[in-house]
């Protein structure tokens, strides 16, 4: 839990210092009694969790699949209807007439109806069906990021309702929680009910398999650390502690750029604020750090599978061909022969992402930025270099990446296949071919492994390949 430790501390409301009868009324916190003070608001849990509130959800829910499977029926049954009365029709082939389709026949306005009703489906299903938001920033690039979310003087003074952004999932665990506050007879749900909760969701299974966990194990001593305080009859209600801890679940995935606030956040934050959670495992035989490595695991996985779910949208917008959007590039067959375009091989899914290289991918893009017509990476075999420039062209494909390098491909040479290709004496003119094509098309970075490979490779030429690619640089 490094990162989390990282995370800014929740504040009790200063206007109504968390008293529950007077954060009902309080303009600044709007009930939530404790947020997070940060330059984008006060970020706050508003959302009540009752018995009313968990049915009323559920009903819209439901409410929203039956409107749109009535909807579905009517787009059926126009098309259905329209269908039936052409094949009624003496002379099919008028179907291909204007006149038929101004007509004003009735089964011709169902067929319009139809289309109408399903274009308003596809926007239904595509606005309403999801059951959260997505994250502030979430699917932009680093740059937009900086240019759309630069936070305001404005911004900071208001209120910032986090509960939208819980995943389904998410959600589920603290209506859960507060189930299992009700069932044990508690007054309020607190981080240790949330942890809990998050145990016994599916996210919980696969961290207990991970861990080696057993929950007939951890199910006692759980039952008593929920069972030490706060007991009494209804209304339940979320303890400041428990509201703590889902404005910090937010900021933690803010800080993992998820795309929802996602079971595990909740699950590594509860824990952390619990030191009675902690103590528990601790003596099961699972130390704090190393259940909170195996949630971070767990948390990384759902991470990138969220990436490449971006990735993917991202990559069908880029296109199959070696050619620029302004169409200005030229044909390089020769450097196809002997070289793998590294954008295309991402945004078709050969290259999988790299995480970790962050710094060192920065400091690259801040050499090309600074207008070097060449960048050299130094290291040990296995230390990552090749890593660097699979992540950089599936950066390019994102286009998370300085507007000049938009429009380029990234192009990685077989040096040695260059050499061995035909007649050896010949490499230094296919090589000298092969750089003139690249200086031709104008869109294309050339990456080249082990470039010590080049030194001495003229093979009795006047001159050795470094020494012409040094040429071709000044």
């Amino acid at each position: 839990m490094d990162d989390a430790k990282h995370l800014p501390e929740a504040v009790v409301c200063a206007s109504c210092g968390g008293d529950p009868r007077l954060s009902i009324s309080c303009k600044m916190c709007g009930g939530a009694g404790v947020g997070i003070a940060t330059p984008e608001g006060f970020l706050v849990w508003e959302d009540q969790v009752d018995d009313f509130s968990i049915a009323l959800r559920k009903l819209r829910i439901q409410a929203n699949s039956l409107f749109h499977l009535a909807l579905l029926l009517v787009v059926i049954t126009c098309f259905g209807l329209f269908g039936w009365q052409v094949n009624q029709l003496d002379n099919v082939g008028m179907v291909r007439t204007l006149a038929f389709w101004i007509a004003g026949y009735w089964y011709v306005n169902a067929l319009w109806l139809g289309l109408l009703m399903g274009c308003f489906l596809i926007f239904r299903i595509k606005e309403f069906s999801h059951q959260s938001k997505i994250m502030p920033g979430w699917g932009l690039t680093r740059r937009q990021k900086e240019n759309q979310l630069k936070p305001s003087k404005e911004a900071a003074g208001y209120r910032f309702n986090v509960a939208p952004y819980f995943s389904p999932a998410a959600r589920g665990v603290v209506e859960s929680a507060y189930e299992l506050a009700k069932l044990m007879q508690r007054t309020e749900v607190t981080p240790a009910g949330l942890f809990a909760a998050a145990l016994s969701s599916p996210s919980g299974g696969l961290f207990m398999v991970r861990l080696g966990m057993k929950f007939d194990k951890v199910k006692d001593p759980l039952a008593r650390v929920l069972t030490q305080d706060n007991a009494g009859k209804p209304p339940i209600r979320l303890s400041l502690d428990a509201k703590r801890v889902l404005s910090l679940a937010y900021m933690d995935a803010r800080a993992h750029d998820r795309k929802y606030v996602d079971v595990m956040e909740i699950f590594l934050q509860a824990f952390g604020a619990s030191t009675k959670i902690q103590e528990v495992l601790d003596q099961l035989g699972f130390p704090p750090d190393h259940v909170s490595h195996v949630a971070e695991w767990i948390r990384l996985h759902d991470r990138l599978r969220e990436d490449h779910e971006r990735f993917v949208a991202l990559a069908a917008l880029k296109p199959k061909s070696n050619m620029n959007r302004a169409m200005t590039a030229q044909q390089t067959r020769l450097l196809d022969r002997f070289s793998e375009d590294m954008t295309l091989m991402a945004r078709n899914g050969y290259i999988a992402p790299v995480i970790g290289r962050d710094k060192e991918l920065e400091e690259v893009l801040r050499g090309i930025e600074s207008g070097r017509r060449s960048i050299v990476l130094v290291g040990e075999p296995g230390s990552g270099k090749t890593a660097i420039m699979e992540q950089l062209a599936r950066r390019m494909v994102e286009e998370d990446v300085p507007p000049e390098l938009f429009d380029k491909r990234m192009v990685s040479v077989n040096i040695p296949q260059i050499v061995a290709a035909g007649d050896p004496g010949l490499a230094a003119e296919r090589f000298m071919a092969m750089l003139n094509e690249v200086g031709m098309s104008g869109n294309i970075i050339l990456v080249m492994n082990n470039i010590e490979a080049l030194t001495g490779a003229g093979l009795g030429g006047p001159m050795d390949l470094a020494e012409m690619l040094s040429n071709e640089l000044d």
